[in-house]
């Protein structure tokens, strides 16, 4: 039964009750609900539509990604060809937690793909480009995309992977999105958007993953000149990054990708560091 027809139930169940109860309106609610429970209860209890999955396939997905880490992606093959068969596309499960009132959480996980890519399994990563998983894929609540998490974290075989995967579109790849935290007493700190694959492996220091993705003709036409929501560049965002570092092997990678990004567009490294990073007398 659906949340909706539910409702309607529960409803037609009150009208029913307030005309046979007494005329005291909470006698007759507290009838109802002696009879329906609430309507949390009524929605945790009602069969979930067939978009969603149960933990069981979750785990059967994890143990099919690792299988295929290992060489063996029969397992995957067969967990995607149910999936899909049933007109899957994202992983969302309901699961009991200890962390809610109500009992039950619904989270949706992301594609398949999504999950390998977070998860840093290129093998599996392969199999599941092959058998079709979309590469542009963004996750519906946070914008979040398997090319922008492999490229924050460094997981350059997997980035390879699906920078290299038919039908990718750099020119349309998802950007970040801007964030606002609450910190102590009410405080925000904001948080930039807009930050393409390229910006994001360059503020967390992934030399390699900036080497890799200027090397690519695509990314550095579609991400090199891109700006974020703050109106930086990624030279200024870098040299913003490194004078905030107070740790050396880091300051080191960021003066590296400085000069990386400055000779890509055609600028003077030096200089920009001099210009836009402070030096201590």
């Amino acid at each position: 039964m659906s949340t909706q027809a539910v409702l309607e139930q529960y409803n037609t169940a009150c009208e029913k009750v307030y005309r046979q109860a007494s005329n005291d309106a909470t006698e007759s609610c507290a009838a109802c609900h002696r009879t329906y429970g609430d309507i949390s209860y009524a929605e945790k209890n009602t069969p979930e539509p067939a978009a969603v999955l149960t933990p069981a396939d979750k785990e059967a997905l994890q143990a099919a990604l690792l299988a295929a880490e290992d060489g063996d992606d029969t397992a995957l093959k067969a967990w995607v060809s149910t999936f899909a068969g049933a007109g899957h596309t994202e992983l969302i499960v309901v699961e009991d937690t200890t962390d809610s009132h109500k009992g039950r959480q619904r989270s949706n996980l992301g594609s398949p793909l999504y999950i390998a890519a977070v998860l840093n399994m290129p093998d599996a990563v392969n199999v599941l480009l092959k058998l079709g998983d979309d590469p542009n894929y963004s996750h519906p609540e946070h914008s979040g995309s398997p090319v922008l998490h492999a490229a924050e974290l460094g997981y350059d075989e997997v980035l390879g992977h699906l920078l290299g995967a038919t039908g990718y579109d750099f020119a349309a790849a998802p950007l970040t999105v801007d964030r606002k935290n609450f910190l102590g007493q009410g405080m925000p700190q904001y948080e930039e958007g807009g930050l393409s694959p390229l910006a994001l492996a360059a503020r967390n220091s992934r030399l390699s993953t900036v080497k890799l993705l200027l090397e690519i003709p695509e990314a550095r036409s579609a991400w090199l000149h891109r700006t974020d929501s703050f109106g930086r560049d990624l030279v200024e965002a870098t040299c913003e990054r490194m004078a905030l570092t107070t740790r050396e092997a880091v300051k080191e990678e960021l003066k590296q990708i400085v000069g990386l990004l400055c000779a890509a567009s055609g600028r003077d490294g030096e200089a920009a560091l001099r210009e836009l990073v402070p030096t201590t007398a």
